[in-house]
């Protein structure tokens, strides 16, 4: 027996996911701007919450137990753990999203977590043969753990995908905050740093594990379907496409850094000073609207008007940028410009105003990041992912070439400069790609 919603039942009914024997409502999209607003702000505090363990973590590390081989090995192991699942994971969580709300499927997460555990293994036995930074038995430890970490995430991307459908943001992101477990064993343990740092990642891995489990405990996230595997036909094709597109992309900083070492010693140090003062203001911001928004114009999709709600939200995201970057100029010629020898002791005054170039060069970006973070998704959402690579591929390129034409005038604040008219161009190729999305829906007789 149908469902009484009206005329129109995509109107007014919220999407129906399908699954033998069993019916789940989804989550309708936000109505209006200001409870738009609120979910998003509050989505952010989570993101923000949930995340500062991992950027703490390693300040304490590097505290406790100073820098050496051995604190090198624990830090590249972690950080090839930590890119390889979280690239999976992001181009999984994004791509299914769309498909759960407007197709009801979702996609296997298998393949990725045996690329996943192939690439963490193959690493990791390098940097061990490379140099002998730490014993057999150590070795082994770390290599599970490293590959344990990477499985528990990506375990956690099915459920992950329907709470966020469910606009759920909470639990995913907030459980990020069992990592501050590992650091208050940093500050606990003894001096030992070759035994500690194997048992910290060995505690990392049970934190992860027990987010986990809390996670598919959560009736929320549960869902009775059975997901398309990742390697049939065109949903495997849109998962590589995503995965290759964020790679593609975070080769970026990779090459900034490379090019501003050019410069000398600490050449390097203030780039990445600036741009983690960048990345942190824009996460902030935009970590929830690019989530909550993913979410909506999914939905909106279904519907007439997604054009509008795409124009409306682009919009939207250029004045909130507008302000992200108002609020990062103030901040930096007052924490930097004015209370630098108190905030940051051991630069001189030239690079103290270096980083305030670089962090207002990279803090032009934020408007043009939040108008290319919600183009990304529309354009994500209409399963243009062959577009999505073309403009990863473009944007690393230009990156580069940009960053060495401006470096040679304006030395490391020339990189932050081309960082920032890389977005403009990509962004706005990006904006092209939506226009021909909106007359594809026009012209298309099945458009809703």
């Amino acid at each position: 027996m149908g469902r009484d919603c009206g005329a129109s039942e995509d109107d007014r009914c919220p999407p129906i996911v399908d699954s033998p024997g069993n019916r789940q409502p989804i989550a309708k999209e936000n109505e209006g701007y200001l409870p738009f607003l609120k979910h998003a702000s509050l989505v952010s505090l989570f993101y923000v919450l949930g995340r500062s363990a991992n950027v703490l973590l390693p300040v304490f590390v590097i505290y406790h137990y100073g820098a050496s081989d051995t604190t090198d090995f624990f830090f590249l192991g972690l950080s090839i753990s930590f890119y390889f699942y979280g690239t999976l994971f992001n181009s999984v969580v994004e791509t299914n999203i769309p498909l759960l709300i407007r197709q009801n499927i979702l996609i296997s997460t298998r393949h990725s977590i045996y690329l996943s555990i192939l690439a963490v293994v193959v690493i990791t036995l390098f940097l061990a043969n490379y140099r002998s930074l730490v014993s057999v038995s150590e070795f082994w430890r770390y290599l599970v753990s490293f590959c344990g970490i990477s499985v528990c995430g990506l375990l956690s991307v099915r459920n992950t995908v329907v709470l966020f459908s469910n606009k759920k943001f909470f639990l995913p992101n907030i459980l990020w905050s069992l990592r501050f477990f590992p650091i208050l064993f940093v500050i606990w343990q003894g001096d030992n740093d070759a035994i500690a740092l194997v048992e910290m990642t060995l505690l990392l891995l049970i934190m992860d594990f027990v987010r986990l489990l809390v996670i598919k405990a959560d009736p929320s996230s549960q869902l009775s379907m059975q997901p398309i595997d990742s390697s049939s036909g065109k949903m495997g094709t849109a998962v590589l496409l995503m995965f290759l597109a964020v790679v593609v992309t975070g080769l970026n900083p990779v090459v900034d850094r490379w090019i501003a070492s050019f410069s000398g010693p600490g050449a390097v140090s203030v780039l990445d000073i600036s741009e983690r003062l960048f990345w942190t203001l824009h996460a902030s911001i935009a970590a929830g609207f690019i989530s909550v928004s993913l979410v909506d114009m999914s939905y909106k999709s279904r519907q007439s008007g997604a054009g509008r709600y795409w124009k409306k939200m682009t919009l939207l995201a250029f004045l909130i940028g507008i302000g992200g970057f108002a609020l990062l100029s103030i901040l930096s010629f007052l924490f930097i410009g004015y209370l630098g020898s108190a905030t940051l002791p051991k630069l001189d005054a030239e690079n103290h105003w270096r980083i305030i170039h670089c962090v207002l060069f990279y803090g032009m970006g934020i408007p043009l990041l939040m108008v290319g973070g919600v183009c990304g998704r529309f354009a994500l959402i209409h399963e243009r992912y062959y577009s999505i690579l073309i403009l990863a591929i473009v944007s690393f390129t230009l990156n580069v070439f940009l960053s060495l034409l401006l470096y040679r005038f304006l030395a490391v604040p020339g990189i932050a400069l081309a960082t920032s008219l890389t977005y403009l161009i990509v962004v706005s190729l990006g904006i092209l790609v939506c226009r021909d999305i909106l007359k594809s829906l026009a012209s298309s007789p099945a458009a809703p």
